[in-house]
């Protein structure tokens, strides 16, 4: 049977809107939804039957490899009702179910549901034809593959009878919100990923990796999110449940299963070349293979624990006996990133000789696919000379990169415990590394300045190797908020010498630097400059790119940037960006997304917003160790609590951020503090004494050069009022670049006239600018001004609304209705439900004035223009219960 629909079916939207097209269309057609197992064929029908029903006649049947071979079998109690003559032939089942749907449709139009539609006896499937040729029927058949249905069935859509509905994969999105509805609750995103990633976006498979996960205690309930943790080994339950499934295989399917769990993915079509078709058929069958259709079809095993369970009991010989099968038959063919790490790791775990250099990629790929623990496996595992100084350095990178600055401690201790002699070059790489450890560590700010100096002494003149020193310099002077001094030394002249010229082609080190040096411009207040600098290095990049973990570096200059310079619009475009790369996986931003979203919302005003994204970042990054970024998230959401009124929150926010302890770089460390000021600003009832903080923390910027935080600090106190503030934002206002320098300097020079006009100028460019947190301020300080006009107050008055109806949640919209009155919030839901005055006065026995008294107290309290934006906001706060 069709299930019955209590919620709307989630990820389906444009596919249920095109069945629905066609079978209410004038000229309406049969539909043909196909999806593999699992992709949701019977909800889809489920969600059309529901959707149908309204106005409809609306059967279903089921079809079924039991009673296929039945006469009519399929069509069920639809022939029940018919008389043993009518059964005799299929064309008299026709005319007497002809006769039976149109006394029960009463005018109205027939659809039949059909599920399992390639397994319905052969006479159900003459009669259902029948039925849709003479117009009596549409149908909705639904199937894994057209061409498993009966061919009187394929004909209908070889004639264009039927209009094919595919089933794609579900998106990230539509599977994170399926995932929150089965839970009851939000998912982090690295969660969300992780199970959507393992099920190919199939939403049954979607439900046995959540299942799986809760079972394995990985997926745990933190702070009302779902996390992932990682465990360090498996149950001896579900070992020895693997172990049965091994035992007894045939030695082909036993073969793939092999393969798969070395190389993790193959491409379909080399798998059919290892394989044939008949092994494959029979391992999907038994439910042992799974098949990403979101990108070029691939295969790999449905559970990977299997795969764990099978590398580890594997023989040596039998490994790299089965690699050269393998690679015998990819030859020279062009694979997926995924498969090439596959063979580089597999070649690896077979002690088979690998570059360097590939072991880097493999574990680069590992490190994009959130799986640190397996980088580290590969650069530990691989064999290598004992004064091979590239692997060490490769081992100490692929440790930072996953965040385990301790680990890259350890491996550089025992490499200067041997004691070898190196190179120049060898020493310059191993002291860049030995900074780029130190300078995560508490206290090794020293040490990594230290190991610099030492590289330059041992380079001796050579500009291949200055060149990296100075890049790691840079780097080291970034992490310490040294940015001023980034741009006294290496841009003296202005940015016009460090832009790439057109033709060049710029060296991954040098795209390192000029992104560093690109954000240093920004923390000094030259945001336009910055901006340039970044396109051009972007218009410069390799013809065959750079590493993903590069790219998403400079991804990160480039949002914060962008995130200074008010440039919401292309800050969102890069998230998005990010997420919508389907050739590899997201990677770092599966785990920043959510927090980049919640620093946009914070800055433009959407509060309620703001949360959703950041309450999931800090319980993953809690409870999965990568903390880096933790006390900026903690800001943030201390800051938008409070913003919304929850104080205990942000309370409970503000502790967590100051019992932390850990990263020692200064962006994080600065911007943290800056939320927490902003956030005591608003929570703290001697808004004086919190205006003064803010204030003295940007005269301290200000005399670091870092003229940017100073201003953002000075802007954000401005909002109070205070004269000091006013005069220090319209001070740094003249020193920055940018937009929203410009918005400050019209702001402060409103503040201190007490003009309406520039006021109300001021906010409608805070609006352009999405700054809605500056709309608001500005609209309440012109609304408190006396005396005030007509015009000016309904001006005022309208940038008010329009902020709020922007950042309106249905959160907000319920806090806005309950400072109404018993009476004002009957009247509103009233008003939302379509009643006239007429009506809501007969209801509430009211005159018609007194109902249009309180309407007017209605609107000037929320405040809204009318009864649409009324109706609008009630809906909104439906939307919350």
């Amino acid at each position: 049977m069709v299930p019955h629909h209590r919620a709307r079916l989630r990820g389906r939207d444009d596919e249920i809107a095109r069945a629905m097209a066609e079978l209410r269309g004038a000229h309406g057609r049969s539909v043909l939804v196909v999806g593999e197992a699992g992709s949701g064929k019977t909800a889809l029908l489920g969600q059309l039957v529901h959707d149908l029903a309204v106005d409809t006649e609306v059967l279903t049947v089921r079809g079924s490899v039991a009673i296929a071979g039945s006469d009519y079998a399929s069509l069920g109690l639809l022939v029940s009702e018919l008389s043993e003559a009518d059964l005799t032939h299929p064309f008299l089942v026709v005319d007497g179910l002809t006769r039976l749907l149109r006394d029960r449709a009463n005018g109205r139009p027939v659809v039949i549901g059909v599920d399992n539609a390639d397994s319905i006896d052969a006479r159900s499937v003459v009669v259902l034809n029948e039925l849709c040729a003479r117009g009596v029927v549409r149908l909705i058949l639904c199937t894994a593959e057209a061409e498993l249905l009966d061919p009187v069935l394929q004909q209908l859509v070889y004639s264009g009878g039927l209009q094919q509905i595919d089933l794609p994969p579900l998106s990230l999105a539509d599977a994170s919100l399926l995932l929150a509805d089965e839970l009851g609750s939000a998912l982090s995103r690295m969660a969300s990923f992780t199970i959507w990633e393992a099920a190919a976006g199939n939403p049954r498979y979607l439900q046995m990796m959540r299942m799986s996960l809760l079972a394995e205690d990985r997926l745990v309930l933190r702070d009302g999110i779902w996390v992932l943790r990682d465990l360090t080994g498996k149950g001896e339950r579900s070992r020895r449940r693997t172990l049965e499934r091994l035992h007894g295989m045939r030695e082909e399917h036993r073969r793939v299963v092999d393969i798969l769990a070395c190389v993790r993915e193959l491409p379909l079509p080399l798998l059919l070349d290892l394989a044939g078709h008949e092994v494959l058929d029979e391992l999907l069958t038994l439910r042992l293979l799974l098949v990403d259709q979101r990108r070029a079809p691939a295969v790999r095993l449905r559970h990977p624990g299997l795969g764990d369970l099978v590398r580890a009991e594997m023989p040596l010989l039998r490994r790299r006996a089965l690699h050269a099968e393998v690679l015998a038959v990819v030859g020279t063919r062009p694979l997926p990133v995924a498969t090439r790490a596959g063979l580089i790791e597999w070649a690896v775990d077979a002690r088979e000789p690998v570059a360097p250099e590939d072991v880097l990629a493999a574990a680069e790929y590992a490190l994009q696919a959130l799986d640190p623990a397996r980088a580290a496996h590969l650069v530990e595992s691989f064999p290598r000379a004992p004064d091979d100084v590239h692997a060490v350095v490769i081992t100490i990178d692929v440790f930072c990169a996953s965040g385990e600055f301790r680990r890259a401690e350890r491996e550089l201790a025992r490499w200067e415990q041997l004691g070898l002699p190196v190179t120049d070059a060898e020493f310059v790489a191993l002291a860049i590394a030995e900074q780029a450890v130190y300078r995560n560590l508490p206290d090794g700010y020293e040490r990594a300045g230290a190991a610099l100096i030492a590289a330059r002494v041992r380079a001796d003149g050579d500009e291949g190797l200055l060149s990296r020193i100075v890049t790691a310099e840079v780097e080291l002077a970034a992490h310490q908020g040294h940015y001023a001094d980034i741009v006294g030394t290496h841009l003296p002249d202005g940015v016009e010498a460090s832009l790439p010229t057109a033709g060049t082609v710029l060296s991954a080190d040098c795209i390192t630097r000029l992104g560093w040096m690109a954000e240093a411009l920004a923390h000094v207040g030259r945001t336009t400059d910055a901006l340039r600098l970044i396109a051009a290095t972007g218009a410069a990049f390799p013809l065959d790119g750079v590493s993903p973990m590069a790219r998403f570096a400079f991804t990160e200059h480039e949002f914060f940037i962008r995130m200074v310079a008010v440039d919401f619009l292309h800050s969102r475009q890069l998230v998005a960006q990010g997420m919508e790369e389907t050739d590899r996986p997201p990677g770092p931003i599966v785990l920043l997304v959510g927090l980049w979203e919640g620093l946009i919302d914070s800055f433009t005003g959407r509060h309620e917003q703001a949360l959703e994204s950041l309450r999931p970042v800090i319980a993953q990054l809690a409870v999965d160790g990568r903390a880096s970024v933790l006390p900026v998230a903690l800001g943030a959401a201390a800051y938008n609590s409070a913003q919304v009124g929850q104080a205990e929150e942000a309370a409970a926010f503000l502790a967590r951020l100051d019992a932390y302890r850990g990263n020692p770089e200064w962006l994080v460390r600065r911007y943290a503090e800056y939320f927490r000021a902003a956030s005591r600003l608003v929570l703290e009832e001697d808004r004086a004494a919190a205006t003064a903080a803010l204030l003295e923390q940007s005269h301290l910027e200000e005399e670091r050069g870092l003229l940017q935080l100073a201003f953002d600090l000075a802007l954000t106190a401005i909002v109070t009022g205070d004269g000091m503030a006013v005069q220090t934002t319209r001070r740094l206002a003249e020193r920055v670049q940018g937009p929203a320098a410009a918005m400050a300097r019209d702001l402060a020079a409103s503040m201190e006239s007490g003009d309406p006009v520039g006021l109300i100028a001021v906010g409608e460019t805070a609006e352009g600018l999405e700054l809605d947190a500056v709309v608001v301020a500005v609209a309440e300080r012109v609304l408190q001004i006396e005396p005030l006009g007509a015009a000016h107050r309904r001006a005022a008055r309208g940038l008010l609304q329009r902020a709020q109806q922007r950042t309106a949640t249905p959160a907000s919209a319920s806090r806005r209705l309950e400072a109404l009155t018993v009476m004002e919030q009957e009247l509103a839901v009233a008003v939302a439900d379509g009643a006239s005055n007429e009506e809501l006065g007969r209801r509430l026995h009211l005159s018609r004035r007194t109902v249009e008294w309180h309407l007017t107290n209605i609107y000037e309290k929320l405040p809204v223009t009318g009864r649409g934006e009324l109706a609008a906001l009630v809906d909104r706060a439906r939307s919350a219960s």
